[in-house]
């Protein structure tokens, strides 16, 4: 009696992946194959990642969430990480601090890393004591373009989640948003008060409301500056679904 094999995936190895990847940027189709789902889609759902010909990740976000989920719920790796990052914080501190190499010669990574190539002095590259030559591996500049990428992919992914939510005002206050004015990612729950960056902790708020709002216990702030715009806050809150 013999039995019958499911069909391989027409994308299931990296080969066919690979190809199918190039054939969409040749087309100029903003879109490829997720390296662990299979599924297709659009390059905004990859992160960033300069090193790579279309500037994306071979990882979408949903599997990279769901990667990092599986490895936070599982005890062992998360106590095998935990301490493999002790061991590198205590190594990073025991390293002697080289002083006075600031003219010596150091090459930026290339273009296909994310750097400039360029040759430079290691006094253009920020310090960082777990490298060979207590140097990042990318300048200044290029390090500052990674980090505002970061930052535009954050707020990119925050915007969306608001849309989705329907929150297009201030959580402060409660008052649109014009055209003019200076949005900032507000945490609800103040980092100093330990607040983490989920996003169900990040909403939109005026920069004035964000600055005025500061540290505040959000049980004791929001009551008040809800209630000037007539809003109850505990009403509105016990009526959440």
């Amino acid at each position: 009696m013999s039995t019958a094999t499911a069909p391989a995936h027409p994308l299931g190895t990296l080969a066919a992946r690979r190809r199918f990847n190039t054939s969409m940027r040749a087309k100029g189709v903003p879109a490829k194959v997720c390296g662990r789902c299979l599924a297709v889609k659009a390059l905004s759902a990859f992160p960033l990642n300069r090193s790579k010909a279309d500037g994306r990740q071979t990882t979408c976000f949903l599997c990279v969430s769901a990667v990092n989920a599986a490895r936070r719920s599982d005890p062992v790796k998360r106590a095998a990480e935990l301490a493999q990052e002790r061991s590198r914080s205590e190594a990073y501190k025991r390293r002697p601090l080289d002083i006075g190499d600031g003219m010596l010669p150091k090459r930026c990574l290339p273009p296909t890393s994310g750097g400039c190539g360029q040759q430079l002095t290691r006094g253009d590259f920020p310090r960082y004591r777990a490298a060979a030559d207590q140097r990042d591996q990318w300048c200044r500049d290029c390090k500052a373009h990674k980090d505002a990428d970061r930052r535009l992919m954050h707020r990119l992914r925050l915007a969306d989640h608001w849309e989705e939510q329907g929150i297009f005002n201030c959580h402060i206050c409660a008052g649109d948003f014009s055209e003019d004015d200076e949005i900032h990612i507000d945490h609800v729950w103040p980092r100093a008060l330990g607040g983490t960056d989920d996003v169900w902790n990040l909403y939109p708020a005026h920069a004035l409301c964000n600055m005025s709002k500061s540290d505040a216990d959000p049980w004791e702030f929001l009551p008040r500056t809800l209630a000037d715009a007539g809003i109850d806050f505990h009403a509105a809150y016990r009526a959440k679904p």
